[in-house]
């Protein structure tokens, strides 16, 4: 009934009036599938060569992630997705390589093994090993001895190897 208790408690309403309005908003947001690439390079975001390229192929092309069951890489899992999403003809398959020998066997040509975490691109009869390290580029720092991240070449290596397995 004082001015104090009158104010104060409008003031508390409003307060969670505008927190409701804020999480309402986020779960709405939250539901967006939509995903920015705001590094400064656009690192996680497929090229404009790549997408007209998926967009061109009318072969069927099976890229095997090899990834022991439970402990796939988040970052090479998310980027090859999106050439799938580009392109029907792009099939994901992850194939655990421990459970699997047999079938990392039938693209070891050289007979030194493939590693885990390497990808199969695979179109018909034709096929592409891309090797794990192959995909990620690093830096050695001499002082501290520590080797880091600076780049991933997913790209760079994928497309051509999607490229070469629909060539006729």
């Amino acid at each position: 009934k004082t001015r104090k208790f009158k104010f104060g408690g409008y003031a508390a309403m409003i307060t969670a009036a505008v927190i409701a309005i804020l999480l309402i908003l986020n779960l709405i947001i939250g539901q967006i599938p939509a995903k920015l690439d705001l590094t400064h390079n656009r690192l996680y975001s497929l090229s404009k060569q790549s997408i007209d390229l998926l967009k061109k192929i009318n072969k069927d092309v099976t890229i095997y992630a090899l990834f022991q069951s439970g402990n796939e890489d988040p970052v090479i899992s998310e980027f090859i997705q999106k050439y799938a999403e580009k392109s029907s003809h792009v099939k994901i398959k992850f194939i655990d390589p421990y459970k699997n020998p047999g079938f990392v066997k039938k693209y070891d040509t050289s007979g030194s093994g493939i590693d885990e975490g390497s990808l199969i691109v695979e179109s018909g009869n034709k096929y592409r090993v891309i090797n794990r390290l192959d995909m990620i580029n690093y830096s050695y720092d001499e002082q501290t001895g520590e080797s880091n991240v600076t780049g991933l070449t997913i790209e760079q290596k994928l497309t051509p190897a999607i490229l070469y397995v629909t060539a006729d």
